[in-house]
């Protein structure tokens, strides 16, 4: 389109229209925006639980391992059976530490509440509209090999308004800290040029299905 024919059509626009492409075109550029914030903390998050997920299949498969020989050593004490037992304890016991090690990381579920009202006391330009609390669910519902071993994601929504500025700089901030906390998904509507509101939803995990009090 050439750029005469482009000024024709906004020219023959109505300001009604205008304002209305204005808005989309501001929308499309702030998510384009937000997106350099949002998706390498989404994408921590699934490399995170894939993590997770990976140890915990490690684990059930070495305790299953560790059955069948101590089963073997019943019917047959061998040295070479109570060695390899030994090794996969040794093992068992270093994964399990690791999995400990990667929760303490965390931020607990009954931390969470505290921790998003400091995020706004640090950011006056950013308002908190609501706080909502997501139930837990297990990680590692529908695994049957996993079926012995619980992991809850526990998860808040927030709806906050700001500019856009204001709210890039909060995003930006909590980057930049590198809280322990993972992004699940955002939505961003201008609801009043140029101040905008964001959903948000983020969780962590933990090994026991409380619920956030908020």
């Amino acid at each position: 389109m050439s750029k005469d024919s482009l000024n024709s059509k906004l020219a023959a626009m109505s300001p009604r229209e205008l304002i209305m492409l204005f808005v989309a075109g501001l929308v499309v550029i702030v998510l384009i925006g937000f997106t350099f914030f949002i998706e390498p903390l989404w994408k921590k998050s699934q490399s995170m639980e894939r993590r997770l997920a990976s140890e915990a299949t490690q684990a059930s498969s070495l305790n299953q391992q560790l059955q069948i020989y101590l089963e073997a050593l019943e019917e047959d004490p061998d040295k070479a059976l109570i060695s390899s037992i030994a090794e996969l304890e040794e093992k068992d016991a270093i994964l399990e530490q690791r999995f400990r090690d990667e929760l303490k990381t965390l931020v607990t579920p009954d931390e969470m509440p505290a921790l998003v009202s400091r995020m706004f006391d640090d950011a006056q330009q950013v308002r908190l509209e609501s706080m909502a609390t997501i139930a837990p669910v297990n990680i590692f519902a529908g695994r049957e090999d996993l079926s012995e071993l619980t992991l809850y994601r526990h998860g808040l929504t927030l709806t906050f308004s700001g500019s856009y500025f204001d709210i890039r700089d909060f995003l930006q901030r909590a980057q930049k800290e590198n809280i322990k906390l993972y992004w699940e998904a955002m939505d961003y509507q201008v609801s009043d040029y140029p101040n905008g509101k964001v959903t948000l939803e983020f969780y962590t995990v933990s090994t026991q299905r409380t619920f956030i009090r908020v």
